[in-house]
């Protein structure tokens, strides 16, 4: 995997939806996170978005975020994003105040 690519794996079980990302979320990539938690999307479901390996993140990927918890919300499902406690996604998220509106845990 190159700079600028993003990796999404997805799995499935016991009512819960891992989805993990790995790589960078900007603008050329951020539908894609929004897309993969959109279709893993159900009625009581919990999805659990680990971020942890994720080396950058733009103003685009807090878009992202946003975006996911309106669309699990809608789907009547629950969202909980796991982030490194460092880096450039804890950062952004102390910055922009993304734990006042997600459940996000914040990880070694």
């Amino acid at each position: 995997m190159g700079p600028g690519e993003l990796e999404i794996e997805v799995q499935a079980a016991d009512g819960v939806t891992a989805v993990r990302v790995t790589g960078e979320i900007d603008l050329s990539t951020a539908e894609d996170v929004v897309v993969a938690v959109g279709t893993a999307a159900r009625p009581g479901g919990r999805i659990e978005l680990d971020l942890r390996p994720v080396a950058f993140m733009d103003s685009s990927g807090v878009a992202a975020l946003t975006r996911c918890r309106r669309l699990v919300d809608a789907a009547g499902g629950a969202l909980t994003v796991r982030c490194a406690s460092t880096g450039p996604v804890a950062q952004l998220v102390e910055w922009t105040g993304l734990q006042q509106v997600l459940d996000i845990r914040l990880e070694a």
